[in-house]
């Protein structure tokens, strides 16, 4: 059960609306590490470390509730999120092709008003958003660049229309990988 902000706001599976104070970084917090040595000139950069970061979404319900549907919806809000404590995907409607892996956190807010409910949902984001990416070669010889922005892990298939391949090659980086039959 993931977690889906569409175009409107509507916030599913709770069917709640997002209001505007819930803004989020999209880009992740890094650590950069660097340490100078008198061995060497200038400093030693040992990379970033990306970690992961906290958002509250602060939703309300629909207005017109009454005291036991108010009662109903923090029930079942309550029971979706505890499920979520292991973690699930954060989707937006606007960007289909990327989620981000998201955990419930803490305990959700909700205050209650006379005919609706005001709810902040703490969640902790995994540092980066991840898409499936598919290239196609088709060919004797040639090139599939992967253009991504980390390092990832990667399947290859080597498929033959008809017939058969012989003693296929594939090269990533400086490594190559070669198969006879």
């Amino acid at each position: 059960m993931a977690i889906l902000i569409k175009h409107d706001g509507t916030i599913e599976p709770f069917n709640l609306k997002l209001l505007r104070q819930s803004r989020w970084s999209l880009m992740a917090q890094s650590r950069h590490r660097s340490e100078e040595s008198d061995e060497y000139d200038g400093e030693v950069d040992f990379g970033a470390e990306f970690q992961s970061h906290d958002i509250e979404l602060h939703c309300v319900t629909d207005d017109g509730l009454t005291v036991e549907e108010k009662y109903q919806r923090k029930v079942e809000i309550s029971d979706t999120l505890n499920k979520l404590r292991n973690g699930d995907w954060l989707m937006l409607e606007s960007n289909p092709g990327k989620k981000i892996f998201a955990h419930f956190t803490g305990r959700v807010q909700m205050e209650e008003y006379p005919s609706w409910l005001r709810v902040n949902i703490p969640l902790k984001l995994d540092p980066f958003w991840v898409s499936v990416e598919e290239n196609e070669f088709t060919g004797i010889s040639g090139t599939i660049e992967n253009n991504g922005t980390y390092e990832t892990p990667t399947i290859i298939e080597v498929l033959a229309d008809s017939g058969s391949v012989e003693n296929p090659s594939i090269t990533i980086g400086e490594e190559e990988i070669k198969y006879n039959g």
